[in-house]
């Protein structure tokens, strides 16, 4: 068996045998706390277009 077949088929048994992933969709989330300087630290960001503010009818960011 080749090296790359070795480690594909090594990826999928470790993927498909892990309990977090289900038939029925089911998401499991898992966290940690550490700590970290903000500047250093990723944060979600949301792009909201022109669009999809007109579309909901938004005219104040207080409105969202």
């Amino acid at each position: 068996m080749s090296l790359k077949k070795l480690l594909a088929f090594s990826c999928a048994v470790v993927l498909f045998s892990n309990p977090s992933f289900s038939a029925d969709n089911t998401i499991v989330v898992i966290a940690t706390r550490n700590s970290a300087k903000i500047a250093t630290t990723p944060s979600r960001v949301d792009i909201i277009t022109s669009k999809q503010l007109k579309d909901k009818g938004i005219i104040y960011v207080k409105m969202l």
